[in-house]
């Protein structure tokens, strides 16, 4: 795994409808934007996996194109998690192998395998184990609760016996619970928006109260992995920013882009205000 602590953002795809707009607050153009992204990040969440096996030319791009010193973790798609509900008995099973397959080239670039569940109970899906015993491990693997239910002992237990880490969320709908089930933590901070989580600004004060949960996270790991989703108007590229500024780990030029985009986006605000 890769050591340290590594802020990015779920997803980079952001150049419209307005709401999902990042140019002219982040990017500059339209063009070549995972490279404007790796400018000032070294990871991020690959999120395009989830409605299906990544398309050889996308991933060829990555493996050819983008420096090895920047890496990825992905989601596995949908299908298996939602449609066929973790059971490896049916569909699933050919579904995760042509995944599997398909993001192999990224070898050790791609840290980690995202199964974000859907917010259901655990009675609504197949048994976690035999799903677990079916994946590969020459893969990383974070799983991501969605619903209560789940956060048992026996399940935490479970997690830990086949080296999956247990995603720490900060959401509406769940607690933050910070204990770990592997070598390394995986974050994702979603919002707290009152319709839509993703569309929600944290404030520092929010963010300063992450300062010691990370703190004790690296006291326990040498890695840690932390994925901004509030993607609505790249605050997630912003709260990234302030988040590495609070743990002192933001470059100058780091902190000249937030101040431009901060500026930018004031400037937006006032518009909106005005019209």
């Amino acid at each position: 795994m890769r050591e340290g602590l590594h802020f990015g953002t779920c997803g980079w795809s952001y150049i419209g409808p307005e709401e999902h707009e990042w140019v002219d607050i982040f990017y500059t153009t339209k063009s070549e934007i995972l490279r404007q992204y790796f400018t000032y990040f070294d990871m991020v969440e690959i999120n395009t996996t989830f409605y299906g096996p990544a398309k050889s030319n996308f991933v060829s791009h990555l493996v050819n194109e983008v420096d090895d010193k920047k890496f990825f973790t992905a989601k596995i798609p949908h299908q298996i998690t939602h449609v066929h509900r973790l059971d490896m008995k049916t569909e699933a099973g050919v579904l995760m192998e042509e995944f599997f397959d398909s993001v192999r080239p990224l070898g050790e670039r791609l840290q980690a395998l995202l199964i974000q569940l859907p917010p259901w109970p655990l009675d609504s899906m197949s048994d976690l184990e035999e799903f677990l015993v079916n994946l590969d491990n020459s893969f990383r693997f974070a799983i991501e609760f969605r619903h209560d239910s789940w956060l048992t002992d026996s399940i935490m237990r479970l997690l830990e016996r086949y080296d999956i880490c247990s995603v720490i969320v900060d959401e509406p709908k769940l607690p933050i619970i910070l204990d770990l089930t592997s070598d390394f933590a995986y974050i994702r901070w979603h919002g707290h928006g009152t319709d839509i989580w993703y569309n929600y600004l944290y404030s520092m004060e929010e963010l300063r109260e992450w300062q010691e949960r990370l703190e004790s996270l690296l006291e326990e790991t040498k890695t840690v992995f932390g994925l901004f989703n509030n993607h609505f108007y790249a605050n997630s590229i912003v709260n990234a920013f302030q988040m590495m500024e609070l743990m002192g780990d933001i470059t100058p030029s780091q902190k000249a882009k937030l101040d431009r985009m901060n500026a930018q986006k004031a400037v937006r605000q006032t518009s909106i205000e005005d019209f």
